[in-house]
């Protein structure tokens, strides 16, 4: 345990050994099922219906979804996954869709408001945002792009 940073050894002046933060991270995490993958599909949906209101609803956001991808633990044969992986990849919302009143949130607000949204539907869900499909980790696998629909 002291060689895997949990513990460290005792010294002089304190009793046993002394507890390191990883230790403590270790020792108060959640241990969950899962994620089936029937689950993982469903919520694959979700995102996708999430990424179509984010869009159409979202004007004072300036930034609109153009892609969802999914990779990580889906992309492998696993029934049961430890993460859900999803990619929103990002553009510039488009003059017309933007707000005419009203104001318009810093960049930086707008994507911290996409991330929690997808972050919310499950805390299974790891979000990565990216404004290029080809910067995120590969495999992946695109399951809603803007420009199909």
């Amino acid at each position: 345990m002291i060689a895997g940073g949990l513990l460290e050894p005792p010294v002089p002046g304190r009793t046993g050994y002394g507890i390191t933060p990883e230790f403590i991270q270790l020792a108060t995490a959640r241990v969950v099922e899962p994620l089936p993958r029937a689950r993982a599909r469903k919520l694959l949906a979700d995102a996708s219906s999430l990424a179509d209101r984010i869009n159409a609803e979202d004007v004072s956001n300036p930034l609109a979804i153009d892609a969802l991808v999914v990779f990580g633990d889906y992309m492998s044969r696993s029934h049961r996954l430890d993460e859900l992986g999803i990619g929103v990849v990002v553009a510039a919302r488009a003059p017309s869709l933007r707000t005419r009143f009203g104001r318009m949130q810093p960049k930086a607000e707008g994507a911290e408001a996409i991330r929690a949204a997808f972050r919310d539907l499950s805390s299974f869900v790891r979000v990565r945002l990216a404004t290029d499909r080809t910067t995120l980790p590969r495999p992946f696998s695109v399951v809603y792009d803007v420009n199909a629909t």
